[in-house]
């Protein structure tokens, strides 16, 4: 803990520029900042449209406390991945339900919107829910640990602040069609994840 108290002193006043020393902290302010923006912008900006909020706080609230504990056996790169692919197939099955159900007006296809929501939801929150704060600390060292979480609220809050504009405009210009954006930029995100974040559990980044 002294050798903590000592350090944590001598980097005292270096503020942000801590992060750009070395190349591991280089990739550690990488990660906090795309993790934010990941966590806002990863089709969940619409649950809006769909006009579910009640139903899926249910359901968010019920996988983000299955997901917490499921963190604890699993490693945090495999949540990442396996959630991205699932995000990215769940939420590409509901934009072609939702151009269906638009453009024929299918009862089924409007039912099989409703299932595909339920699914994308519990897939963002194995994903992203439960360890948006709890694997940063785990690769951010104690040093870097307050200044790193104020990165990441901050980065947050510009993300949210950004969703909120975009989308109403993208779905008033464009339609089911502006998912096919979201489409595009999960599978970004998952390659992401399996190239960039390492493994939190047992092998933090130092």
């Amino acid at each position: 803990m002294n050798e903590t108290l000592k350090a944590e002193r001598e980097i005292e006043g270096q503020g942000l520029g801590l992060f750009l020393t070395t190349p591991a902290n280089r990739k550690r302010l990488v990660i906090l900042i795309i993790h934010a923006v990941f966590g806002q912008w990863s089709g969940n900006g619409l649950r809006e449209q769909a006009m579910l909020n009640g139903a899926t706080s249910t359901v968010n609230y019920a996988t983000a406390l299955f997901a917490a504990v499921l963190s604890t056996k699993v490693g945090r790169r495999s949540m990442f991945v396996g959630g991205g692919i699932a995000m990215f197939l769940s939420f590409s099955a509901l934009t072609a339900s939702i151009a269906i159900c638009n453009e024929t007006g299918s009862k089924a296809a409007s039912k099989s919107t409703l299932a595909f929501i339920f699914i994308y939801y519990t897939s963002f929150n194995i994903c992203l829910n439960p360890l948006l704060f709890f694997y940063l600390t785990e690769i951010l060292p104690s040093r870097l640990r307050a200044m790193g979480l104020s990165i990441l609220v901050f980065s947050t809050k510009a993300a949210s602040f950004f969703d909120q504009f975009v989308n109403p405009v993208g779905m008033n210009s464009l339609g089911w069609k502006y998912y096919l954006v979201y489409v595009g930029w999960l599978l970004v995100e998952t390659a992401v994840f399996w190239w960039l974040y390492p493994e939190g559990k047992a092998t933090p980044l130092k």
